[in-house]
């Protein structure tokens, strides 16, 4: 089995240091056979020190001269993980529709222009209603929107606080499963992130919960994604990963080449 991993960063993302051949040659040494860069794009982040501007002239030429260079030990592939928020969808049309992208994942960093990482979201509610707002907002923006390959980490709202992590989640399952249905009938599919293993919560993002529900339904695209933004974290989880992706299910995981879906069976 071919060992796949589609959502990293290098220091084209703004939130990573690393320069993007040193991320191949951890990809390599991890013993990834297939790699998907999937640089940070925003439009309007909530944050001072952050725009998340992509310089995707420079992040093409240089992946170019790096996949001709690694060829014979790693497929690389440009993709681009574009921030949803509800007032700047065009604007994030716009931009994939110029990018020539092998694959595209749209991430909801945000909720109601308010970023979730440093928390500013959470201020003054409830967990219910922070959940509530997250996936409500993540429902318009999926049926405003269609641009899009995968859906990141769908259930990111559980990383950043630790009410959050402990919440019951099954509260607004009735909300989540509206998503998922509305990706399914779009043709649209989701990613298990295993970054989820190093904050808090000890686990994929979305829950294995979600992952079976999905499935379920009647979904078969996923994705793998470590969300790396250090060599030592790419491919990180990946075994057992696909072991929580059987236990849902899934007898394959999903690539993408110029916007099209691949599937690689599950061993």
């Amino acid at each position: 089995m071919k060992k796949i991993d589609y959502h990293l960063h290098s220091s084209f993302s703004e939130d990573c240091i690393i320069e993007m051949k040193e991320m191949v040659e951890g990809a390599i040494k991890a013993g990834v056979n297939m790699l998907c860069f999937t640089e940070h794009k925003d439009f309007d982040y909530p944050h001072e020190e952050f725009t998340f501007h992509l310089d995707n002239e420079a992040y093409t030429k240089r992946f170019l001269e790096l996949r001709e260079i690694y060829k014979k030990d790693i497929t690389l592939y440009r993709g681009v993980e574009m921030g949803l928020q509800k007032h700047i969808l065009k604007e994030v049309d716009d931009f994939v529709k110029v990018g020539n992208y092998d694959f595209v994942i749209g991430s909801q960093h945000c909720v109601d222009n308010k970023e979730l990482y440093y928390k500013t979201y959470f201020q003054g509610k409830t967990m219910r209603e922070v959940f509530e707002g997250y996936y409500d907002e993540l429902l318009y923006n999926i049926t405003n929107f269609n641009n899009f390959d995968v859906i990141g980490h769908l259930d990111l709202i559980r990383r950043y606080s630790d009410e959050a992590v402990v919440y019951n989640f099954n509260e607004v399952m009735d909300r989540v499963d509206v998503i998922l249905k509305k990706l399914i009938s779009m043709n649209k599919g989701i990613e298990v992130n295993a970054g989820g293993f190093f904050y808090p919560t000890a686990m994929t993002n979305p829950h294995p919960s979600i992952l079976k529900r999905y499935k379920e339904f009647g979904g078969e695209i996923i994705t793998f994604g470590s969300d790396a933004h250090v060599p030592q974290k790419i491919g990180a989880n990946y075994e057992r990963t696909m072991d929580i992706l059987k236990e849902a299910g899934f007898k394959y995981i999903s690539w993408f080449v110029g916007r099209k879906v691949e599937f690689e069976k599950i061993r």
